[in-house]
Parts: structure tokens; sequence; C-alpha cells
């Protein structure tokens, strides 16, 4: 069964939507900053994908977040979400959005949704760290994806 766009739109309302019930706990003290991110490489737990998924990114303090990146397919896809920071050290988040970018592929959708939690780790007292990001897909036999970024937060 080929995946509606009314789908990924159903999807994207109830992110928007749950992101903002929990803005007002979920962010964290206002000394974490913006966020200029470039997208390394990707692992999939099944074959035929590029794992180079070379891109850039920039968050915002609030957490809204918009970037572009090479996908699994060998395609451009642009993005925007929101990424909610669970703890007050910025560690731990689920990122929210959507991405274009996968419309002519086995994906099958222009704007598809992204819910994927993330970890992050730093040095003490540095500004650059790693995330590593779990695109989770729950559709039977799709694949799931784990993505390496580097992180300044200025």
């Amino acid at each position: 069964m080929k995946p509606t766009h009314k789908g990924a739109w159903v999807a994207l309302a109830t992110a928007a939507a749950l992101g903002s019930a929990l803005t007002a706990r979920a962010q964290a003290p206002a000394e974490r900053g913006a966020v200029a991110g470039l997208h390394l490489v990707s692992a999939h737990d099944a074959p035929g994908f590029e794992s180079r998924n070379w891109g850039l990114y920039h968050r915002w303090a609030s957490g809204v977040t918009v970037g572009a990146f090479h996908n699994s397919y060998g395609r451009t896809s642009a993005y925007g979400g929101w990424l909610w920071e669970i703890d007050d050290a910025g560690r731990f988040g689920v990122f929210l959005g959507a991405a274009t970018g996968y419309g002519e592929t086995a994906e099958g959708m222009d704007l598809a949704p992204i819910v994927a939690p993330t970890v992050r780790w730093a040095p003490a007292g540095s500004r650059w760290g790693l995330r590593l990001s779990w695109f989770a897909d729950p559709r039977e036999g799709a694949a799931q994806v784990l993505h390496l970024s580097m992180e300044y937060r200025y």
C-alpha cells in the first residue's frame, strides 16, 4: 500500500501540536543558544542505501530547526521541524518534523514525516559535540537508520 500525502500531513500536524504543548516544560535555559550543524554519515540496517549523507542545518534556541542534506536515495532533501530537548543539559531529545526528497523513491512521499530520538555527546565545557539520531520507521520492512552529525553551539 502506497503512503498517502494525507498521512504525512496528519503526522506533521500531530508532531506540531505535541511540540507546542510541550514547549514550556521542555525548553531548557536560554544559555543553550543556537546550533550550527553538519550532517555526516548514516548506517542502515538494510543494503542499497547511501551512507554519506552530508548536509547543513541550523537550530535556533527555541528548538526550531531547518536544514538540507544528501539523502539515502542520493537525492537532495530539505527539512524543517523542532527538536524537543528532554533534559536540561540538552543531551537527550526527540526531533519532530518533515523532509522533502522522497517522492520519487520507494518511500513515495513528497513530504516524509520525521520522528527521531537523539542523543548528544560533548566534552565538558565544549561548544562542539556529536549528535546520534535514530530515524525510526515503524512500517513493516522499512530500513532503520542511525545518523551522526557534528554540532557547534553558539
